[in-house]
């Protein structure tokens, strides 16, 4: 059985490269399209940039945030905690 699936898996490796098409001109026609229909020129981009920050930053502040309010939560104890008595 696992010779039988290495042999598959060798021959799509082959073959695999034989299902993608070399035609870049229907492609660059898709990429137009899509700019054509997103409107994704500079503008949108930089607006993509700056939401990605704002979201970066929120989350940062969110998570220390997070991390303060557990730590604080948390009680530790400076001494140590001895479980024999003295009698």
């Amino acid at each position: 059985m696992k010779k039988t699936i290495h042999k598959l898996l060798c021959l799509s490796l082959l073959f695999l490269p034989a299902g993608f098409s070399e035609d870049t001109e229907n492609l660059n026609s898709v990429k137009e399209q899509t700019e054509d229909l997103y409107h994704t020129g500079a503008g949108a981009q930089d607006a993509t940039f700056s939401t990605i920050g704002k979201s970066m930053w929120a989350w940062g502040i969110g998570l220390s945030a997070a991390i303060a309010i557990l730590a604080s939560a948390i009680h530790q104890s400076n001494s140590s905690h001895d479980s024999s008595t003295s009698e």
